[in-house]
């Protein structure tokens, strides 16, 4: 759990790397420092909050935790994922848009049907 604390907690590390062993105002003071806060900001406490009650539930000694944890299949992978044998892709990628419309302000119909038939021929490849 350490582990993974000093990795949500990157920047906070990057800039003490004995964060958790920080007070509370010296953590608070370094997490405003660190995200350009203001001074009263309300969200900093929590954060500190947060972080203080998940530094409690972990051993930052050294030590591992008790129990066998097995590896994480996708971490120690010897290829990259999709990758076949000869370096060619073997899956399928997803990319995704999001496209913004701001129609035009008219009550003619026309207008309307030639925007979306110009979408459909030219974004959707349906023409």
């Amino acid at each position: 759990m350490a582990g993974r604390i000093k990795d949500a907690y990157g920047e906070l590390y990057a800039a003490n790397e004995y964060a958790h062993k920080l007070g509370k105002e010296e953590i608070i003071s370094k997490l405003k420092t660190l995200t350009g806060a203001a001074a009263d900001d309300e969200v900093i406490p929590s954060v500190a909050n947060t972080f203080s009650n998940l530094v409690k539930l972990a051993k930052f000694d050294g030590a591992k935790p008790p129990g066998k944890k097995e590896p994480d299949p996708l971490r120690h992978q010897e290829k990259p994922l999709f990758q076949k044998e000869d370096g060619g892709f073997s899956g399928r990628l997803g990319i995704s848009y999001t496209i913004n419309l701001n129609l035009p302000a008219t009550t003619e119909i026309e207008v309307f049907n030639s925007i979306f038939k110009a979408l459909k021929e030219h974004v959707l490849n349906e023409g």
